[in-house]
């Protein structure tokens, strides 16, 4: 045998049945075939073993090909040779295959197995609605929700958030690798069936390391009203399961919910409403937590979202800052009275502070700002805390590498959360990391496909770095998603406006403008354009109404008729207008000395100038001292450098080789989004003269030409129909 290289021929079958396997283990889950084809690939294997070492034994491989055995001059036979070629090849496939076996060993570890989030981590699937009908899937959402907040509620208990969990409805996926996405080691499911006021549930706590069922519960009820009794009972089962010590079914009810049934399924068709945040959508969420609380006054959490709802309404455009705060005060003093400073209230509480920073000023921020701590020290897992401060510390503090920090650590425990991607995301583009912000921004397209802000701001990302054509095309994809928004179309006429296509700036603007004639936005867009088309007079009338009529900062519109104010003083030589309404709106900054703080930071730079023009030039250095310390601190904290109003400012100031340096940074940026506001300001023709800046210029426009011209070949710059 070992002279006809039986042994070999035996040994190199196996070694290639073995790397073909262990092949086919690594592809066919790719190539979605059957669990059973790898079986079916080693049971052909086998039985072709006795087949090849009996054609091994009776066959001997010559130059002239294959011959019997017995017809071979033993003289001339070339086994030894056949052999060693036999060992080779027995080798590089041995070798081949364990690279094969070290890649996928590598590919396992670069994802964490389920064990290592803990035995003590749990998500709530979204039960299964066995009925059919839209109300059962209500009210089974709506159960899995609840069971959600109760678990979380137990200390030692990490629980997967809601928006997370919920995407895995109607998924057919492996439990482990559910699992793994949720960042959890056991999953809670379940399912409902209704009929009228009888119920019957299904609920399973399963480990998702082993697959095994830890506990299993069925519950029917002809009477709704048990369907809190239900929940509790779920939720000890799964605290017993999980070895956990419950400090008292007291901690599970009092949670801010209700015992009432119908207040209960009002709350879930708010829940429903809320979630879809759109113009038609948060006034129907209004009314069903409103009819919530008629139902059960005591209705903690109701409270708490009909609050959230109206400051969503103020974030999206629904209601003016103003009427959304005072509609939300009332409901969020009755949630503290009801709750107590819990995290739950804290959190929301804090972002009402945050949207009061325009009318409330620097005790807004602090308060915001304590609260939200507050909060993370009761429950540092506190899904609304963490999601508030992040966007407290992106937004308000202007400390975006701590924000990035804690949408971070959020998105660990709710990885497909909408709001916290899109902080994120923010967070890394105010960073310069726009790639990174880009990415995010993908995954954000990823999990909430009809929500406009993956869109949106990818477009705001792309603009950021030069890439207007990109920033035009996402823009539009987010109208498209959201067609009832009328700000969106707003940022496609901001970057056709910064390439310098006005015309079809003006059309978006009207576009905007036809879905909602009063869009704040809109008309602080239509101030961009009388500046860059030079129609300051109309430009100055519309500035003057909407002063009149209380300009909020929203898009920008009040800054912006303030600016025309100091242009027309620059332009008439008198600026007696312009002072009037900044000690009306900003009298701190008007104060001696002046104080410069969170609410009028953004304004300070129109003032200094002013001072600089008016022959006041002590006051402008003393609130230009200020602003200095503000870009130093925005540069420590890594922030968004607002290189506009500091080029603005020194070139004003007459320190034109240092403004020339900031335009060079800006240059090397890419972020030309407002280079063109360059050519109108009035104060600036001393620094527009210097030969480095008409080279920089030139160099700008040529890059903003070529994006120009794509945007119309791409047909971009037209207005949906």
């Amino acid at each position: 045998m070992k002279r006809r290289n039986v042994v070999r021929v035996a040994v190199f079958y196996c070694v290639i049945a073995w790397a073909t396997v262990q092949v086919a283990d690594i592809v066919m889950p790719a190539l979605a075939l059957p669990d059973w084809t790898v079986t079916f690939v080693l049971v052909v294997f086998a039985l072709g073993f006795p087949v090849v070492v009996f054609l091994a034994w009776i066959y001997e491989l010559t130059p002239e090909g294959l011959k019997r055995e017995h017809e071979v001059d033993r003289a001339q036979s070339i086994t030894r040779v056949t052999g060693r070629k036999i060992d080779f090849l027995i080798i590089a496939v041995l070798c081949v295959a364990v690279v094969l076996l070290l890649v996928e060993n590598f590919r396992k570890d670069e994802t964490p197995d389920v064990a290592v989030y803990g035995e003590q981590t749990i998500a709530v699937l979204p039960f299964v609605n066995m009925g059919g009908s839209a109300e059962t899937t209500v009210f089974s959402d709506g159960l899995a929700e609840t069971l959600t907040h109760m678990l979380a509620q137990i200390d030692g208990l990490q629980v997967a958030a809601r928006t997370s969990a919920f995407h895995f409805r109607d998924q057919t996926g492996e439990v482990g690798e559910i699992a793994r996405q949720l960042n959890v080691r056991n999953l809670l499911e379940g399912s409902v069936q209704r009929w009228g006021d009888e119920i019957s549930v299904t609920a399973q706590l399963i480990d998702a390391e082993n697959g095994f069922h830890l506990w299993s519960g069925n519950y029917r009820r002809n009477n709704l009203d048990n369907i809190f009794a239900i929940q509790e009972d779920i939720a000890e089962q799964v605290v017993e399961k999980l070895h956990l010590t419950l400090l008292g079914t007291s901690k599970l009810l009092d949670d801010g919910g209700t015992d009432n049934i119908a207040a209960y399924e009002e709350f879930l068709q708010g829940r429903l409403e809320q979630a879809i945040n759109s113009f038609e959508s948060l006034p129907r969420a209004e009314k069903r937590y409103l009819r919530a609380i008629a139902l059960d006054p005591d209705y903690g959490r109701a409270y708490v979202e009909l609050v959230e709802t109206y400051l969503d309404m103020d974030r999206i455009g629904v209601l003016p800052v103003q009427e959304a705060l005072d509609k939300a005060k009332p409901y969020l003093a009755q949630a503290r009275k009801v709750l107590g400073d819990v995290p739950l209230f804290l959190a929301t509480d804090a972002r009402y502070q945050m949207q009061s920073i325009s009318r409330e000023g620097p005790r807004a921020s602090r308060a915001a700002e304590s609260a939200l701590l507050s909060a993370l020290e009761q429950d540092p897992d506190n899904i609304r805390a963490l999601t508030n401060f992040a966007a407290y510390l992106r937004h308000v503090a202007q400390r975006p590498a701590e924000a990035a920090q804690y949408a971070a650590r959020g998105l660990k425990l709710d990885p497909r959360s909408e709001r916290l991607l899109a902080v994120y995301g923010g967070s890394l583009a105010a960073l310069g990391r726009v790639d990174e912000a880009l990415e995010v921004f993908s995954r954000l397209r990823e999990f909430h496909p009809r929500a406009p802000g993956g869109y949106y701001f990818a477009g705001q990302a792309e603009w950021q770095v030069g890439n207007v054509a990109e920033a035009v095309r996402w823009s539009r994809e987010a109208v498209r998603v959201d067609p009832a928004d009328h700000e969106i179309p707003i940022q496609v006429a901001s970057a056709l406006i910064s390439v310098g296509d006005f015309e079809s700036a003006e059309r978006w603007i009207h576009f905007s403008l036809s879905i909602d004639p009063d869009s704040v936005s809109a008309h602080s867009a239509l101030l961009d354009l009388f500046a860059g088309t030079g129609r300051k007079d109309e430009g100055l009338t519309l500035a003057r109404r909407l002063l009149n009529e209380g300009a909020p900062e929203r898009g920008g519109a009040r800054w912006l008729s303030l600016w025309y104010l100091m242009d027309n003083g620059f332009r008439n030589g008198e600026f007696g207008e312009f002072y009037n309404w900044m000690a009306q709106l900003y009298p701190d900054l008007m104060s001696s000395p002046p104080v410069l703080n969170v609410r009028n930071e953004g304004y300070a730079s129109l003032l200094v100038r002013v001072f600089l023009a008016d022959g006041e030039v002590a006051k402008a250095e003393a609130l230009y001292s200020q602003l200095v310390l503000e870009f130093a601190e925005e540069a420590r904290q890594d922030a968004e450098a607002n290189l506009s109003d500091e080029i603005l400012l020194l070139a004003t100031r007459g320190d034109v080789e240092k403004a020339l340096q900031k335009l060079r940074v800006l240059e090397e940026s890419r972020d030309y989004r407002f280079f063109w506001t360059f050519e109108i300001e009035p104060d600036l023709e001393p620094f527009r003269s210097t030969d480095e800046y008409r080279a920089i210029a030139a160099r700008v426009h040529e890059q903003l030409e070529q994006q120009r011209k794509l945007i119309l070949e791409r047909g971009d710059n037209v207005v949906p129909r």
